[in-house]
């Protein structure tokens, strides 16, 4: 409900009697605020209700607004693990995922390049939609806490139950149904090629190795802690050209056994 304030001149006498046009335009403009508090109210329950009705689930948190209540979220949701849902209050498409520090996942929704670079990157349909709608037209669900060991599982159990729209990976902390990037594409495509280069066209291709002669490759896992997706590599030297990181780090990390994330996104493991 939207009042044109150009007629205001035209109301029956009996309603502007004793009041100025001021407090009028006030009263209205207030009245149309509450009007559209209420709709979005309105929007947020059907989209919650509907949705999360089945199973009877309950989140252990909603958060109506997640523009107003962003230090709220960053705060409750510190150093917990846990599963989380984010709500479009337009269209009622939703988003499921996960994290070991739902603090540290979440900040990153709150960084505007952040969400660029990997919406380019990686074709992100969660953080296009951030971008686009604007936070305020979204409300955030942490549908439950966790133990760490438990993300995989519970996830999926959500994604299965509730079919999040804009998730585009149909299984949990996995690449299945994941396209690359035409740039990352083209990285491993060379990595690929280079691997080939080394291995049938190279002289050596076929013959037994003498016994402490050279190093195997190593096949190694990347687990991507922002995205949540694990890719596995022939080798240290594929996952660091596909990547855009010098093979030597990834070996250093591997070799020490490091358990932070390098540069706060990529775990290596030993395959």
């Amino acid at each position: 409900m939207i009042i044109n304030y150009k007629n205001l001149n035209k109301l029956h006498p009996l309603y502007v009697t004793g009041f100025s046009v001021t407090s009028v335009v006030f009263c209205i403009s207030s009245l149309n605020i509450f009007i559209n508090k209420r709709f979005r109210i309105e929007n947020l329950l059907h989209f919650s209700s509907s949705s999360l009705n089945k199973d009877n689930i309950k989140p252990v948190a909603i958060y109506p607004n997640s523009d107003t209540q962003k230090l709220e979220i960053l705060k409750n949701n510190k150093n917990k693990a846990g599963i989380y849902r984010w709500v479009n209050l337009i269209n009622g498409k939703t988003y499921i995922g996960s994290s070991n520090n739902l603090g540290v996942r979440l900040r990153n929704y709150y960084k505007i390049s952040f969400l660029e670079i990997e919406t380019k990157k990686n074709k992100s349909m969660i953080y296009n939609a951030v971008l686009k709608h604007g936070y305020s037209k979204f409300s955030l669900e942490i549908l439950e806490y966790c133990d760490s060991k438990d993300l995989i599982k519970r996830e999926q159990y959500f994604i299965d139950l509730l079919k999040p729209e804009y998730n585009i990976l149909k299984k949990a902390f996995s690449s299945l149904g994941f396209k690359h990037s035409e740039e990352t594409q083209k990285r491993m495509s060379d990595s690929q090629k280079r691997i080939n280069r080394l291995g049938r066209n190279n002289p050596m291709f076929g013959k037994v190795r003498a016994e402490g002669a050279g190093n195997p490759s190593q096949r190694i896992s990347v687990f991507n802690a922002v995205n949540n997706e694990t890719h596995e590599y022939d080798s240290i030297k594929a996952a660091g050209l596909a990547l855009g990181i010098i093979p030597s780090v990834i070996t250093r990390y591997v070799k020490n056994n490091q358990k932070k994330p390098y540069k706060g996104k990529y775990i290596f493991q030993k395959i």
